[in-house]
């Protein structure tokens, strides 16, 4: 499709705000972030994609504030650009992303990934799906935020019948069967002066939290946020342990090797769900030393030499306007030549 296409398109589902730009402190990444969000667009280029506004039938709208950024950690983003400060945070996500790309191609291109696409409804009621998985005999698993869709019994008894050596995890969704986890239910009660209480108390640990990593140099604080998200963060930190402690043991995972958090809950300015955390488990025994086995062969296996995957810093905002004004004056040059 054409690229006028594709940014009328997205330009037509920005129903929501995109208040996250205002909480950012350098005049590049507002900017970058700002041509990101009215056009779409994460490199240059003169053809659009239907993946820039294409949603399945009946899906309804985009999520709240969604953005490419929601697809990279914290710790990943604001290590990138504490790295090279030269980089506006779309610059810095692009070439995180990128690099995931250029690392899977080169594991492909290697023979160390084989890649199959198979679909089925993994569901307690199809045995017949359940024993292929299991027969299988797969080293990990990935259920992405599944466990969000099933009572924590259900949910084990499938990933224990896929037979799997290491699951990995994560969910969202958490917060809806444990007392005390969101700011809801203060609000329902009326209970403004514990709001007060726990705003405050997550004001403070953000900014302290961000000063220690020095991710103050990117972001405002106090954060600029709605409260409703500040507060959130504080009780997620405090109570996520009262469901992983449940799950673990509805999941007869009493020893702590069989368990770890690769992840933990943590405010982000960029996303309006810091609830989530990642977990990794293993029924049968121990974990491997690391939460991600396949990061070794990964690092080992070096990315194919081509042109389209090769990782590339992408230029700050800065050095675009300065290549403009470059091209500009070549070609006012140039006119006055002829």
């Amino acid at each position: 499709v054409s690229l006028l296409t594709s940014r009328k398109h997205w330009l037509s589902m920005l129903s929501n705000s995109h208040t996250y730009v205002a909480g950012f402190k350098r005049k590049d990444d507002r900017l970058a972030l700002s041509a990101y969000i009215l056009t779409g667009q994460l490199l240059a280029g003169e053809v659009g994609s239907v993946c820039m506004f294409a949603l399945p039938p009946d899906s309804g709208e985009r999520a709240f504030d969604e953005n490419f950024l929601h697809t990279v950690s914290p710790d990943e983003l604001y290590g990138q650009l504490s790295n090279n400060l030269s980089q506006d945070v779309v610059a810095a996500g692009v070439t995180i992303l990128r690099e995931r790309i250029s690392c899977l191609a080169g594991l492909v291109a290697a023979g160390a990934v084989h890649l199959e696409v198979r679909t089925g409804m993994v569901e307690p009621s199809n045995t017949q799906l359940l024993q292929s998985i299991s027969a299988a005999k797969p080293r990990t698993m990935s259920w992405s935020n599944v466990p969000d869709y099933f009572s924590q019994a259900c949910f084990h008894s499938l990933a224990r019948a896929c037979g799997a050596s290491v699951h990995y995890m994560h969910t969202i969704n958490w917060i809806r069967s444990v007392k005390g986890a969101s700011h809801v239910e203060y609000q329902c009660a009326k209970d403004f002066k514990s709001l007060r209480v726990l705003e405050a108390q997550a004001q403070a640990s953000i900014v302290s939290d961000f000063h220690q990593r020095g991710w103050d140099k990117f972001i405002l604080l106090p954060p600029f946020d709605s409260v409703k998200n500040v507060i959130d963060s504080a009780l997620t930190l405090k109570y996520y342990p009262v469901w992983l402690a449940a799950f673990l043991k509805t999941g007869q995972l009493s020893d702590p090797s069989q368990s770890r958090v690769v992840l933990e809950p943590r405010y982000t300015n960029i996303s309006h769900v810091g609830s989530t955390f990642h977990l990794a488990f293993s029924y049968g025994g121990e974990l491997p030393a690391t939460p991600t086995p396949a990061a070794t062969t990964a690092q080992s296996v070096k990315p194919p030499a081509w042109g389209q995957w090769t990782v590339k810093a992408q230029p700050s905002s800065e050095e675009k306007r300065k290549a403009r004004r470059k091209a500009a004056a070549d070609n006012s040059g140039s006119r006055k030549r002829k």
